[in-house]
């Protein structure tokens, strides 16, 4: 095979990828809006959004704003809801911290107000935010989200194992997504697995899953109705997450279900804006 060959093998290799990819409809349920560090690509507004999803099979997305974990939730929280607005039908990933001088009614109005804006989940991020998750308040948090739902992602940078299955397990009613739980180290894919495997209620977000069949493992350990398609971009090249859900052998209704039916569950489950006193 000579070059021009290679490429037309490689162009329509591309091309087949992308319309597997298309059909499944893919719900990601990780992208970022604003100004990432280290980053090659940004997506600072509604417009950039609609043309970064462009460029690849994927339609609908949850957002999550940089502000939110770069700087000042409540910041973040304000300048989603600005481009949630801009964007019907796309919903976002609000940004919290525990606040141990406020009461439970407090913490569920500021939820309920993050509803209100179009944000359908949550996410912590006790590192960046100078807390753990065992500082007063995260379990009343916890619980208002629980009430509410809403799902909550963690990344695993952010605390680690020992907490996350501490919080599982005193929150059962909680969905949470443990963000970059293999990433592609083997050590870490293995020291993920005995907490995965004890708390039924911990998802684990696609992206970052280069781990050699990495997927296949989790669907075979968890089951497919734990594991949720995201892509990270435009941090992450979508492309990188799209191949895992396409060149596997899953039948197409497990596919289907990573590709966007778990997340449209979680999604479905979050109950109205009105303060729960």
């Amino acid at each position: 095979m000579n070059e021009a060959e290679a490429l037309l093998a490689l162009r329509e290799e591309s091309h087949a990828l992308a319309a597997e990819a298309s059909a499944l409809a893919p719900y990601d349920a990780l992208c970022w809006v604003g100004y990432p560090p280290r980053a090659f690509r940004a997506w600072p507004d509604g417009d950039a959004v609609r043309r970064g999803l462009a460029e690849s099979p994927i339609r609908r997305a949850l957002l999550s704003h940089t502000v939110g974990g770069l700087h000042d939730p409540e910041a973040g929280n304000r300048a989603l809801a600005a481009v949630l607005a801009d964007l019907p039908g796309f919903a976002g990933v609000m940004t919290l911290t525990p606040e141990t001088q406020y009461g439970d009614a407090d913490v569920d109005r500021r939820i309920a107000a993050c509803l209100k804006a179009g944000m359908r989940a949550a996410r912590l991020l006790p590192r960046s935010h100078r807390y753990t998750l065992k500082t007063p308040g995260v379990d009343a948090l916890l619980d208002a989200l629980a009430r509410r739902g809403v799902a909550v992602f963690l990344p695993i940078g952010q605390t680690s194992w020992n907490e996350v299955g501490a919080l599982a397990a005193a929150h059962p009613g909680l969905t949470m997504l443990v963000e970059s739980a293999g990433h592609h180290e083997y050590l870490n894919m293995r020291a993920a697995l005995p907490w995965l495997e004890s708390a039924a209620n911990i998802h684990v977000p696609t992206n970052r899953q280069f781990l050699a069949g990495g997927l296949e493992l989790l669907v075979s350990r968890l089951g497919p109705e734990r594991v949720v398609f995201a892509s990270g971009q435009p941090v992450e090249d979508p492309w990188a997450s799209l191949a895992l859900l396409v060149r596997n052998r899953f039948s197409d209704d497990v596919r289907r279900l990573i590709a966007h039916g778990n997340l449209e569950r979680m999604l479905d489950a979050v109950k109205g804006e009105e303060v729960t006193e």
